[in-house]
Order: C-alpha cells, then sequence, then structure tokens
C-alpha cells in the first residue's frame, strides 16, 4: 500500500498533471495496478469543519499480475476510526477457489484451421435438413462438437514439446533431421498461431486486426476480464455482506424475475395523445419482400468473435461456411417474415443525431447560465431512466405502433420478436433460469434503440399536449429562435420549462402518467436540476423539494459530454487525458507488438477524443500532451526507456509518404468540427441550425457569421473553421438565384474556383442568374464578352446548365460527388505532404509479409534502427563497432546489410546475387533495388535484411552466432511457416464482409466511359 495523491474532492482547481506523472509512470513501469477497495473512497482529511476542509483519495493498493492470480478472491476496505489523518486499509486474502463450470458448447474459431472441419460442417447441415434451420443448426453442432472436443486447447504443452524436439534436431545435421526440424518448425508456428487465436476469441478485443502474435495480451485480457466478472458477494442495505452461494444464486434470480415481470398500469391515458404518422406507402416499404442480399448483409454486419447464441454458433461460423448455409438461412427468414412465426427456441425524430443534440443542449445551458435579467426563469432538468430498457411493456410498445400507423402484419412480426426470449444466467458452475419475462427489450438487439424511440414517443407526445394547451413552456435562446421543451436520445432525456410552481407540478404530473403507462421508473436521486442565473435561491430550493431531485453541478455531463465550461477548459477536459493515460498504461497493453501497437493507436486510443471533437476545439496544450503520450507509447512499449525515433508529425505522414498514417489531433479536431459547421450551412431547416441562426446569424449564414458577443464554446469551436468551410466549398449552378458572381467560388478550378476579372462597378450583387439567357437554359455569351475576361468565360462555358432550373447547391470540393466527408477535410486542413525520396512505400506495405518484418523495414528505410551508429548520433554512449563482425568501426545501415563481410557471406550462402554493393549512401541501394527487382526478389530482400538483424542481435545479447547458411534460410522458414499458419479470413464488419463494387481502370488500349442515370417525376436522362 502507499500514498499518492490522485484525485481531489472539495471545490478548488485540480492538481497539475506534472505532479500525478512521474507517479502514474513509475506504476506503470513496475508493471502493477490499482486494487479497488470498498468503503469511503477519500482516505485522507484535515481541517475537517472549517472553510478550508480538504479530503483526498491518497491511499493506494497497488498489485502485480502474479499476485493477483493467487489471490484473485481478495478484497479490501477502509476502516473508520483511525487516530491519524489517514484512513487505514485492510486487506483480506483468500486463495482463489476453483470453480468448474460445466462447459458449454461454443464453436472454436480455431477449428477453421482443420483441413477436415468444412468436411464435418458439410456432412452435420445436412444431415437431416427435413427439420429446418433450427434442426440443421443442433445436428451440426453435435457433430463439430464430437469432432472438435480433442482439437483445441493445452497449447502450452505441445508448443513445449515441439521446442524440445526442434533443440534436439538443431544438433543434428543428416537429411533426415533437417526435413524433420522444417517439419516440426512448421508445426510450431501453426501452434502458435492457434493458440493465439483461441485467447483471441475470449479476449473479445474487437479492434485488433493484426497479423502479429499478441497471445500474452489476449490471455492476460481474458484473466483480467474473468477476475472482474467474479462474484464474490452481495453488499445489502444494512451494509452487510451475503456471500452463501446458494443465497446469492436466488438473489440473482429474484432480481431479474422483479426486472421482467409486467405491471399493469394506465395505458390509454398516454396512448390516445399518439396521433398516425405513418401512410400507407411507408408500410408497404416495410413489408416488401427480404432479399438474400439483406440477410447477408445482416449477419456479416456482425464481428465474428461475438458471443455466439444458446446453440453455441458465432457470427463468424455462418460467415465463413456462408456458401453451405447461407440458401437455407435466407429460406428460414422470409418463411419467417411471410409467416409471423419464429420457432420456439431461442423521440421520433427521423435523421436526428447524437451530436445535434449535444449541441443543443449546451447551447441551452449557455442560454440559462448567462440569462441573469427578466421576470421567468427557465428550468432544466435531466432524468435518470432506471433499467430503461428492461422495464419497456409489451401491450404499450404495441399500442404506440398501432397509433403511429404501423400495420397489423408488421406490429404482429415486431412483437414475435421481442416476446420470444428467454434468459439465463451463468452463475458458479451452472446457469440460473430459465427465465421467461413478460416485459423488456433485449440489450444488445439492433433492434431495441429503435423500439424504444418509440416508446419515448410517449412521453414526446405527453409534453407537446401540455406544451400547446399552455401549462407548460419550453426555452427560446434567442429571439426568432424555435422553443424547446425537451430533447431526447435514447434513454437520455432532458426536459426545459419555466421555473414556476405550477409548470414543476405540471412536469411531475407528466412524468407520472408516463411511468404508469410505460412501465419506465425514473431515479429522481440521480436525476438533476439546473436554473437560469435569474431564478432566486429560495425559489430553486422549493421545486427542487417539489420534484426530490438535487442542483447539478459544475461537473454535470449531457451523454457522456460536460455540460458546463469555465475558463480552465484543459482540466474540464482533462477526462480524455486520464482515459488516454489508462489504456496505455493499462498493463496488457505492454504486451502488445509493435503492429498491434499501431492498430491500437488507431483504432483505440485515436478514436477516444473523436466524440468530444465533434463539437469542441480542444485546447492545443491538450492536443499536444495526448500526440507526446502516443508518441512515446509507440516508440517504447512496454519499456519506460527508449529514443522516440522520429517526432509525431512525421508519424502523421500517410504510409505512401513514408510515415505510420497516424493523426494529428488538433488538425483532426477541425475536420471533425468542420462537418458540424457543414451542416448548420447545408441544413438550415434542421432544429439545430434554426436555434443557431437565430442565436449567431439571424440575417445570414453560417459563412458570413461574426462571432458575436456572449458567445459559447460550442459556437467557439464552430466558428474556429469558418475558413476551412469557405475554403473548401463551392457553389454547383443551379438556377444561379443565390450565387454572387465576384464573391462566391463556383467556377469549376481547383485552384481559384472564383472570377478573376475586375468587378464592374454597380453590379456588386449581381448574381449567376444575371448571366443565363431569357429562358434560363444556357449562357448569355454577349453578357459574358462584355464582363469577364477569355480565362472566366472559357471557365463558365464548361459549366452545364439544367433545363429543370433546380436550386443552387453548396458542395464540397474536397469530394467527387459533393458531399462533405471528414477525411478530404482533413487532407485539406493538413495540406499536401511531400513525398520521402524513396519511393517505394506503397510496394513495401502490399508485400505479404508478417507486420513486424514491415515494421522492421519500415524502421530500416527511415532510418529509425537502433544500430551503434544512429545510437550514438542519438548520443547514447556505446563503442563505435559492428555487432554482426565485431569490427570497429561505424555501424550504418550500409556496412549492416550491404558491405559488412558477414553480411557478404550470408547473400553468398544462400546464392543470392542481386544485392549491389557499388552504391556509397544506403537509401540509394533502397531505391536501385526497388527499380530493378521483382516482388518475389524484393520479399526476399527483406527476409534477408531481418535475418540479419535477428542475427546480429543475437551476437550482441545472447552471444550465440548462426551459420551463415542458416541466417537467410530461418527467416524464409519463419514466413513460409507464418503463411501456412494464417486462418482464413473472416468477415469482421459490414465492411469487410460485403463485397463492394470498385471501379477499374480500363486495360490496354482501351477506353472507358463512366456515366450514371436518374428517373424521376416520369423523367429521365443520363450523363
Amino acid at each position: 500500500m502507499i500514498s499518492c495523491l490522485q484525485t481531489r474532492r472539495e471545490e478548488g482547481f485540480p492538481h497539475p498533471p506534472w505532479l500525478l506523472r512521474g507517479f502514474r509512470e513509475a506504476v506503470w513501469a513496475s508493471g502493477l495496478s490499482n486494487f479497488h477497495f470498498e468503503g469511503y473512497q477519500f482516505t485522507w482529511e484535515r481541517w475537517r469543519g472549517t472553510p478550508n476542509w480538504v479530503e483526498e483519495k491518497l491511499d493506494r493498493i497497488l498489485t502485480s499480475e502474479s499476485w493477483l492470480d493467487s489471490f484473485g478472491n481478495a478484497a479490501a476496505e477502509t476502516l473508520e476510526g483511525s487516530p491519524s489523518d489517514h484512513m487505514a486499509l485492510v486487506i483480506k486474502l483468500q486463495p482463489v477457489r476453483g470453480v468448474r463450470r460445466r462447459r458449454r458448447f461454443k464453436f472454436e474459431n480455431v477449428w477453421l484451421k482443420e483441413a477436415d472441419c468444412r468436411e464435418v460442417v458439410v456432412r452435420g447441415w445436412f444431415m437431416r435438413r427435413e427439420r429446418g434451420v433450427v434442426g440443421q443448426i443442433e445436428d451440426c453442432r453435435r457433430e463439430v462438437g464430437s469432432w472438435g472436443k480433442d482439437r483445441c486447447g493445452d497449447y502450452s504443452k505441445r508448443i513445449g514439446f515441439c521446442r524440445k524436439r526442434l533443440n534436439y534436431l538443431r544438433l543434428k545435421s543428416d537429411v533426415w533431421s533437417t526435413l524433420e526440424f522444417n517439419k516440426v518448425k512448421a508445426e510450431y508456428i501453426n501452434l502458435l498461431e492457434k493458440e493465439n487465436q483461441f485467447w483471441r476469441q475470449r479476449a473479445k478485443e474487437f479492434w485488433y486486426r493484426g497479423g502479429d502474435l499478441n497471445t500474452r495480451f489476449f490471455h492476460n485480457v481474458v484473466k483480467s476480464r474473468r477476475r472482474r466478472n467474479r462474484v464474490e458477494g452481495f453488499k445489502l442495505d444494512g451494509g452487510r455482506w451475503e456471500r452463501d452461494r446458494e443465497e446469492l444464486g436466488r438473489m440473482v434470480e429474484d432480481y431479474f424475475i422483479n426486472i421482467f415481470t409486467s405491471v399493469q398500469g394506465d395505458r390509454e391515458n398516454v396512448l390516445r395523445c399518439v396521433s398516425s404518422k405513418l401512410e400507407a406507402h411507408h408500410n408497404l416499404e416495410l413489408l416488401r419482400p427480404i432479399q438474400s442480399e439483406e440477410v447477408k448483409v445482416a449477419v456479416f454486419s456482425m464481428h465474428p468473435d461475438k458471443s455466439p447464441g444458446p446453440d453455441g454458433m458465432s457470427p463468424g461460423f455462418f460467415q465463413h461456411f456462408w456458401d453451405v448455409l447461407g440458401p437455407d438461412i435466407v429460406d428460414f427468414c422470409k418463411t419467417s417474415f411471410n409467416t409471423g412465426h419464429l420457432p420456439e427456441k431461442s423521440a421520433f425524430v427521423p435523421g436526428r443525431s447524437i451530436v445535434d443534440n449535444v449541441m443543443l443542449a449546451f447551447e441551452s445551458h449557455h442560454y440559462l447560465r448567462r440569462k441573469r435579467q427578466g421576470k421567468t426563469g427557465y428550468a432544466a432538468l435531466k432524468l435518470d431512466m432506471s433499467k430503461a430498457y428492461d422495464r419497456v411493456e409489451w401491450d404499450f410498445l404495441e399500442g404506440i405502433m398501432r397509433r403511429l400507423g404501423f400495420g397489423d402484419r408488421w406490429v404482429s412480426l415486431i412483437m414475435n420478436c421481442i416476446s420470444s426470449v428467454s434468459y439465463s444466467i451463468p452463475f458458479d458452475d451452472g446457469e440460473l433460469g430459465p427465465i421467461w419475462p413478460s416485459r423488456g427489450l433485449r440489450q444488445g438487439d439492433p433492434l431495441s434503440p429503435y423500439l424504444f424511440i418509440l416508446v419515448a414517443e410517449g412521453l414526446s407526445t405527453l409534453i407537446s399536449r401540455e406544451e400547446a394547451r399552455g401549462r407548460i413552456h419550453g426555452v427560446s435562446i434567442a429571439r426568432r429562435a424555435p422553443r424547446i421543451s425537451h430533447l431526447f436520445f435514447a434513454d437520455d432525456s432532458l426536459l426545459f420549462f419555466q421555473a414556476t410552481h405550477r409548470e414543476v407540478t405540471a412536469v411531475r404530473e407528466i412524468l407520472h402518467a408516463y411511468e404508469t403507462a410505460s412501465g419506465q421508473t425514473i431515479n429522481y436521486n440521480k436525476s438533476k436540476f439546473f436554473f437560469s442565473a435569474n431564478v432566486p435561491a429560495h425559489i430553486q430550493e422549493g421545486l427542487m423539494e417539489v420534484m426530490r431531485v438535487e442542483y447539478a453541478g459544475n461537473e454535470e455531463k449531457y451523454l457522456g459530454l460536460p455540460a458546463f465550461f469555465g475558463k480552465r477548459k484543459k482540466e474540464i477536459l482533462s477526462y480524455i487525458r486520464n482515459r488516454v493515460v489508462s489504456r496505455i498504461q493499462n498493463w496488457n497493453s505492454k504486451f502488445l507488438s509493435r503492429a498491434g501497437r499501431e492498430i491500437m493507436l488507431k483504432t483505440v486510443i485515436q478514436a477516444m477524443p473523436t466524440y468530444t471533437m465533434n463539437v469542441f476545439l480542444l485546447p492545443l496544450d491538450l492536443c499536444r500532451e495526448l500526440e507526446v503520450m502516443m508518441n512515446g507509447y509507440w516508440w517504447k512499449g512496454k519499456s519506460e526507456k527508449g529514443i522516440r525515433w522520429r517526432n509525431w508529425d512525421s508519424l502523421c505522414k500517410p504510409k505512401k509518404y513514408g510515415g505510420m498514417g497516424f493523426r494529428k489531433i488538433r488538425d483532426f479536431n477541425l475536420a471533425m468540427l468542420a462537418k458540424q459547421a457543414w451542416k448548420l450551412q447545408t441544413e438550415p431547416e434542421s432544429l439545430v441550425s434554426r436555434v443557431f441562426k437565430a442565436r449567431y446569424f439571424p440575417d445570414g449564414s453560417y459563412v458570413t457569421a461574426k462571432i458575436g458577443g456572449s458567445p459559447s464554446f460550442i459556437w467557439r469551436s464552430l466558428f474556429e473553421v469558418q475558413n476551412i468551410i469557405k475554403k473548401g466549398s463551392k457553389w454547383r449552378v443551379g438556377n444561379g438565384n443565390h450565387i454572387n458572381v465576384w464573391r462566391d467560388s463556383w467556377l469549376p478550378d481547383k485552384v481559384n474556383p472564383k472570377i478573376t476579372s475586375v468587378c464592374v462597378e454597380g453590379l456588386e450583387e449581381a448574381t449567376v442568374a444575371g448571366l443565363l439567357n431569357s429562358k434560363g437554359e444556357d449562357w448569355d455569351l454577349d453578357i459574358l464578352k462584355d464582363l469577364f475576361n477569355e480565362r472566366d468565360i472559357d471557365l463558365i462555358r464548361s459549366i452545364p446548365i439544367s433545363n429543370r432550373l433546380v436550386e443552387d447547391r453548396l458542395i464540397w470540393s474536397g469530394e467527387q460527388n459533393g458531399c462533405f466527408s471528414v477525411k478530404s477535410c482533413y487532407r485539406q486542413v493538413v495540406g499536401e505532404f511531400r513525398p520521402e525520396e524513396w519511393l517505394g512505400w506503397t510496394a513495401m506495405w502490399k508485400f505479404q509479409l508478417p507486420p513486424k518484418i514491415k515494421h522492421f523495414f519500415w524502421q530500416v528505410c527511415t532510418n529509425c534502427l537502433p544500430t551503434t551508429s544512429n545510437l550514438i548520433r542519438r548520443g547514447v554512449e556505446c563503442r563505435a563497432l559492428c555487432g554482426l563482425c565485431g569490427d570497429e568501426g561505424d555501424e550504418s545501415l550500409l556496412h549492416l546489410f550491404v558491405t559488412c563481410r558477414e553480411a557478404k557471406e550470408a547473400w553468398r550462402a544462400v546464392n543470392w546475387r542481386q544485392v549491389n554493393q557499388s552504391v556509397s549512401a544506403f537509401p540509394d541501394w533502397l531505391q536501385l533495388n526497388f527499380q530493378s527487382l521483382q516482388e518475389k526478389e524484393l520479399t526476399r530482400l527483406i527476409l534477408g535484411c531481418w535475418g540479419i538483424w535477428r542475427e546480429r542481435n543475437q551476437r550482441v545479447w545472447n552471444g550465440s552466432k548462426l551459420d551463415r547458411a542458416q541466417i537467410l534460410r530461418k527467416a524464409e522458414a519463419y514466413v513460409e511457416g507464418w503463411s501456412m499458419a494464417q486462418l482464413p479470413k473472416l468477415a469482421s464488419g459490414s465492411r469487410w464482409g460485403v463485397c463492394s463494387s470498385l471501379w477499374q481502370r480500363p486495360g490496354m488500349n482501351w477506353g472507358k466511359v463512366n456515366t450514371d442515370a436518374s428517373v424521376r417525376n416520369g423523367g429521365c436522362g443520363f450523363g
């Protein structure tokens, strides 16, 4: 147990990051992790009862991985009554209690590597086809389970046996031993791949798609999750702990039975307020026949390693054998859809995004905070729904769907889907249940969020009815802004109304009616109130008493983002840094290979701030701090020591330019904000655009807006990207009524899309419509010649004019289709990259080699390899000699791989003649080889360099020495084994699982014309 200040409870400035950074780094470097303790968390205090009273979470319990393996059942708690200003921490040790679980069948992806796996699946699937899909899955499960029970697991012993055989055969030099060595080596690599896949499937780290072995990482993730999921007891209301296993099981089962049991209530009071919103053609679209491709898309949209169903078959099983199972599954889905029968086993606002709700909520909160005048004050109420999905009453959902206008057949299909479920709860060595629910929506079902939106329509309708009656009044943040009375997203609800006793009572009645009808339960203890600045304190207290809701502090969040900002924005957004630090310094992350760290950085760590960056401009210091941490993790990995060979900016170059394709945090933040700004400019009818327009640009558009007075942090962030939108957008000419001839960008010129001719006096506000002929169907050539120079005339005449006189449209110049994309905007913000001197990057990354070899060669090509020459150049004290041949002198890349006598002998031993030794610089040697060699020869060249580097390290660190002929052969044997051991590729998401049609260039001496067609309102055209 140690003491180190980590968090602070009382009001005041947060502790600066530098104060804690050293402690965090020391903990991480030591391989320790924080051990949770029960009880009061703030273990140190001073000056209790005075204005300076402060409490800190000062004491920690740190444990190692091996200690957790030995004492996984240990528990810790705080003790009251200590005479010290520190509370005592007590650890109660209990050895890990072994629990033998009844093994339930689950399909192992490792089985896909077995040659006869397909044969077994086909035999089981077609054994009794007349039983239907459910019976076929059962037969297939039985066949595969019987066949595969002895084909996975116990990899450690088998791998150990192979190692012993390899060590024995390595000493033999006869022909038979050499052949046997290669055979055992291939089996050894195959077993390593199987073990890696075995633990990877259990780790459920779905972000990882690398090809390197990270078995230790996956194994540790599994052990960590098992410890976290272990239930040792329940703390009862009186503070007593219940640890009896039988009683715990009964409590668990009773809890879920209570949650999923329907409760009677007055449904009609809410249902009668709901009006139909669907028309006949909507129901026809919903009930149109299922297409085979739709079923395939649904199956392949799931990650292959996601948890299997009760039958034990994972999504990967169905994806891999889709050619065998697909036709029967499609027929099954069509039959179920047509009959509405499923076998017994087993705020209604279109287009609204979560970011829109965040922007509206934050802008409303900003308005309330600065509203200090006026007799009428406003209140915001954030609701916390308790077990929202689990408490949905099925008959209420059915009534809502019918009132909205869904057809009987569609409603019957949906109700069959949600009511044909049963639950079993894994507990100790068995399962509790089954539990047959009479209400609730399944968590994780892709249909559930949409159904819950329909349920929330009941509350939305009640609020709208009372608003129409004048009982409640929403908030309007500006003179012409629409009133907002409620914002819903999934189960997050935010209500706005006047801060009066009358309106609070009306809101209370609305919520009670909704709870009674829908089965929802509002947790008023976790719900929060916020008031405008002009509401007196005694009125606030009275209203909170009526609702039994507490006041929201400055640290309150809405939809996961801060609801309030002050001047110390970096501290408020420090949760981003803390998450990144936690992920990087998680001891499991130490065990990732270089390729694994690349994927983790791109798909996990860089994605952490993305949600926040949609609406807030992160402080520049925070962006730099994040980049420093990511750069350090990329280069150092599990070691605190190491050299950062390249800065983050160079790593952020695309791979085809010599970088690693990471993102610059600040520039990507700007691109994300530009997406929201683009919507404000191009979607003026959306609610969020109308609100922001009324507040910040009532008489103009986003691109002409000013910062204004007392702007919110969101508007300051969006205003920062105004020039980016101006630079990247241009007008597509329709009728020309909205395009200013001189100021706007509308010419088809990427370099300068604006008019270069001198503006004619008196025509400053002229629009493009004035340049068209009287019918508006073509350009008026006489007007063009009078006003513009030859360059402008040529560009204008190249713009086609539609005979339908469509509206002008603002398009994004970075995409051919004119639609905004964050990717193209990021390219615009970053600017053009200057290619490195060596142009073989694209080819290098496409080679079919293990990722770690490609990363090694990237280090070679960027001169980031830790040779003695590079180490000395970086200020590391070491002896200047070659690690391969032992000669004194400069161990440069050219010497190590080309001119070193040991390297020459290694190349000569495998009859490799293409290594040109006449160059004087290593980049020239690289360029020469990539220009003259074919792909197969280049692959062999890279393998040779990797083999030489491995041999060099073995000699430096272990003192061992291979025969020169074996240096390159061993590297080639490794890659050959790796290639053979690769698992069949499984689709892991919709963009990998469904083939898309890609444009291909025409062959030699052929031309190609791409065209498109449109059919609309009886007319058609192509072009």
